[in-house]
């Protein structure tokens, strides 16, 4: 999920308090449909400086989930999915250096 449950008044005086910034403009900026929502503050940001362009997401079917599923995307023009941005081959040696072995991806 991209938001939390319903928050109210007093939820939003407390991240008010945390970010120094008014609970009216928490509210305004960062709920939607009475829900805490990190993401729409981002998008307004993407949708005013930089016309809905380039926004991404890990993969393409997630792309196509996350436009068709959440609405503080549906004002986007796209959401592009992007493939694993390691090569297969390297991803054995990374892990490695991790500590991991194969089998945990």
């Amino acid at each position: 999920s991209i938001s939390t449950q319903h928050m109210g008044q007093r939820e939003a005086r407390h991240l008010a308090s945390i970010f120094n910034v008014p609970a009216s403009r928490i509210v305004r900026e960062t709920f939607i449909e009475g829900k805490f929502c990190m993401l729409k503050p981002v998008v307004h940001y993407i949708k005013q400086h930089q016309r809905g362009a380039g926004v991404c997401a890990v993969s393409r079917n997630y792309a196509l989930e996350a436009s068709l599923k959440h609405a503080v995307f549906w004002g986007l023009p796209e959401i592009r999915g992007i493939e694993n941005c390691m090569p297969e081959g390297e991803r054995a040696p990374a892990l490695a250096l991790l500590g991991q072995g194969e089998e945990s991806y």
